[in-house]
């Protein structure tokens, strides 16, 4: 497993960025709020790595800090929610708010994420209720 990328950034763009860790690119997803932090093409920079395995495709999914690790972990864990999604869930709201969203039932800040409609934000508020 993939734990962490520490290299300069050679390539970022609205889904991620590519990440040269001696000598190979690694592809990494990551959320909005993630890419504006990662820094500039050149730099250098450190990623956490969720590594995403199924039968046909290994993922790298990354982030600028262990919070929205674990939130991205503790949504993909729901039915229903893979990586992607997870991602553009916390591409709209910060861990620290989806937190505080599925406190007060905000069903609003969800259904604002493409991808999730009216019965996906309540199964989320249900499954997430706790977890954050």
């Amino acid at each position: 497993m993939i734990a962490s990328l520490n290299g300069i950034i050679v390539h970022k763009d609205a889904s991620g960025a590519v990440i040269e860790c001696a000598g190979v690119g690694y592809g990494v997803a990551m959320s909005l709020s993630s890419l504006t932090s990662l820094g500039e093409e050149g730099a250098n920079s450190k990623v956490l790595v969720y590594t995403h395995v199924t039968e046909n495709s290994l993922k790298l999914f990354g982030f600028m800090s262990d919070g929205e690790r674990r939130a991205f972990e503790v949504l993909i864990a729901i039915s229903g929610v893979g990586p992607r999604l997870a991602i553009a869930v916390l591409s709209f709201l910060s861990p620290g708010e989806l937190a505080q969203a599925v406190e007060d039932g905000d069903k609003g800040a969800l259904v604002k994420v493409p991808g999730v409609g009216g019965k996906k934000a309540e199964r989320l508020l249900v499954e997430l209720k706790g977890k954050l």
